[in-house]
């Protein structure tokens, strides 16, 4: 609560410190040679239907943590490795009310990506990184939501962006179209 104004009280909620805490599966890959290591977004590295099932806590229970201060995931501090490879990402954050939004994904590498437990579709071809890539649209529920995104790195460096977007249709004044008054679950 920031201030009274005329007896309105104005304010503005976030979500802690805007960091998000991932926890990751991986790096798994197919050595198919010597020097040369694949990483195939259609090989399923673990149970893929503990995702779809709801399940992804306990696909994740021993998964390593990963904080990201901003949109971009430090994928190369974790994993400063210059070949293909593929990793599990698993984003847990409340939001307060059901909206439809969209999730904005930038990634040097072949992705997919499931909310809730359903999949939402499988993104790729392009491995030049830009933040604003692909537009997934999608609804949060009020409440606990789950994120797991498939990362398939391509390049020498690995280069993820996660944001959630939401249009501000309404032309509300001090509106963030960037949603930040979501929670991370920091379970």
């Amino acid at each position: 609560t920031f201030k009274t104004i005329d007896g309105k009280i104005w304010q503005k909620r976030f979500g802690l410190c805007g960091a998000r805490l991932w926890k990751i599966l991986g790096p798994f890959w197919e050595g198919v040679g010597f020097f040369e290591d694949v990483a195939d977004i259609d090989t399923a590295y673990v149970n893929e239907d503990l995702i779809t099932s709801g399940n992804e806590e306990r696909l994740f229970a021993k998964a390593s943590e990963l904080i990201a201060p901003t949109s971009i995931v430090p994928l190369n501090e974790v994993f400063p490795l210059r070949s293909e490879y593929v990793v599990y990402l698993y984003y847990k954050f409340l939001c307060p009310n059901e909206r439809d939004v969209n999730l904005v994904i930038g990634a040097n590498g072949d992705i997919k990506v499931w909310l809730n437990g359903k999949f939402l579709g499988k993104y790729g071809g392009k491995y030049v990184w830009h933040p604003l890539m692909y537009w997934i649209r999608a609804r949060l529920k009020r409440g606990e939501n789950r994120v797991v995104i498939k990362f398939a790195n391509k390049t020498e460096r690995a280069k993820l962006s996660f944001d959630i977007f939401k249009e501000n249709k309404e032309r509300r004044p001090g509106y963030s179209v960037w949603q930040i008054d979501l929670g991370t679950i920091l379970s």
